[in-house]
Parts: structure tokens; sequence; C-alpha cells
């Protein structure tokens, strides 16, 4: 009943990719939030707008403070390019390379692979482990830090 009450009208929110007008300024306010007096260099701002922000704003808004923590040893530095871990789903390759050259552990491509199927799952972390082929205990415990078991 509650649910035919609510639904009498439709709102629907354009994508990110549909208002990229709003894109630069809501980056910018992430990095205003996690890091006051930091900016994008004007390369990190094309590529921000170049990106297709398959994971909408949680996409945008994790790619921001992950650049804030991988900068944060050097707090004085604009946030560029090389900060920004923007993925392409059609280079596949060129994400593992990339990695490899940055230093990744195993376990970080492992933990920030599991984000991400999580995030396309939108948020379900059972249709991610169903996804993924593994329990949804397993995922759950790995989300957490603790090493959990194989399934």
């Amino acid at each position: 009943d509650l649910y035919y009450r609510l639904a009498v009208v439709t709102v629907r929110l354009p994508t990110l990719v549909e208002r990229r007008a709003d894109l630069l300024a809501a980056a910018r306010e992430l990095l205003r939030a996690g890091a006051a007096g930091r900016r994008f260099t004007h390369a990190a701002e094309r590529a921000l707008l170049a990106h297709a922000w398959r994971g909408n704003f949680r996409e945008l808004e994790n790619v921001v403070r992950r650049a804030v923590a991988e900068t944060a040893r050097h707090p004085g530095i604009a946030i560029d390019t090389t900060h920004l871990s923007l993925s392409s789903t059609e280079d596949p390759e060129g994400l593992l390379l990339a990695a490899a050259r940055s230093g990744w552990s195993l376990r970080r491509l492992t933990d920030a692979y599991l984000e991400l199927v999580v995030m396309e799952s939108g948020g379900n972390v059972a249709e991610a482990a169903r996804r993924l082929g593994i329990a949804r205990k397993t995922l759950y415990e790995r989300r957490k830090g603790r090493p959990g078991g194989r399934s």
C-alpha cells in the first residue's frame, strides 16, 4: 500500500554523465570537504569530465577520496591525473599495468576489484558476491578487513 501511495509521481534523476555542468562543482566540493585548500589541475579536471561515471556520484566520491588519501603526505600539491583512479572497462590490461606500476599489492588490487563489483551491483552485497562467485559472508568479511574463509 505504501509503495502505491508513494509511486504516484515518478521522479527521474539524471545521471552524472547527463549533468556534466555539475560534475566539476561536485568534485571540487568533495575535494574541499576532504582536503580544504586543495585543487585539481586542469588535466585532472579534463579527465574527470571525460570519464564515463558508470558508478555515478558514488564513483566520483570514491575517486576524490582516494586521490586525497594518496596525496595526504603532500598537502600542498594539486590533484593531478596520476592521483585519480579512473578505471576503464574497455582497457583492463591498462588498469592492471597502472596498478603494477603504482606498486599496488595483490591485496589492494583485490580489494579495489571487490569494491568495484559491489559498486557495479548497486551496493547490493549479495548480488556482488553472486557475480564474484563467492559466498556473501566471505565478501562481508573481506570488506571488513578480515581474511575470511574461501568459498
